[in-house]
């Protein structure tokens, strides 16, 4: 949690690491040799989608909320990737044309991508659902050695930043520091 002083008030935020350092491939590329292993030394299998309940309690309402990922390897989508929590779209992953071939070790090349969306999306319960559906290939940069029809990516390191309401323990905090 982080307390940061705003004129008169203290503004209280939380964040949730809904994924830690760990890959998620999206797609249905069949696997390589040389493909990214976890740490048990296991190639990492495609996945449809990442799809990934997460606790996010006592965010505020009216505030805002912050996504950030990072991403690998979704260089020949058709599309952006749509994010959806709860069902509702909260925005897109961009497609990134920095390594145009499929063929590179481009898993070994990270970017990161932030989202800011409206808070309301999460539930006043806390729990919540995050899905990120994999992405179809873009016929122009389909490559006949690959059999597949999604470009898979790579996810890794998702936080969400959200604002906590002030009350509880907060509001006593305030009394003390005040």
């Amino acid at each position: 949690m982080t307390l940061v002083p705003l004129a008169e008030e203290m503004v209280l935020s939380d964040f949730v690491i809904i994924r830690h350092n760990q890959l998620v491939r999206i797609g249905d590329d069949p696997t390589k040799p040389d493909d990214p292993k976890d740490s048990f030394g296991n190639t990492i299998l495609p996945q449809p989608e990442l799809k990934q309940k997460f606790l996010a309690e006592f965010r505020w309402p009216m505030g805002g909320a912050v996504l950030t990922l990072n991403v690998s390897q979704l260089t020949a989508s058709q599309a952006n990737v749509p994010i959806f929590i709860n069902g509702k779209p909260i925005g897109e992953i961009c497609r990134y044309f920095g390594a145009e071939t499929r063929q590179q070790r481009a898993w070994e090349y990270w970017y990161s991508q932030t989202i800011c969306f409206r808070a309301d999306v999460l539930n006043e319960s806390g729990d919540n659902e995050i899905v990120i559906p994999r992405s179809p290939i873009d016929p122009k940069k389909a490559e006949p050695a690959f059999d597949d029809e999604y470009d898979d990516f790579f996810i890794k390191d998702v936080v969400l930043w959200y604002k906590q309401m002030q009350g509880g323990w907060f509001s006593r905090l305030q009394r003390l520091l005040g």
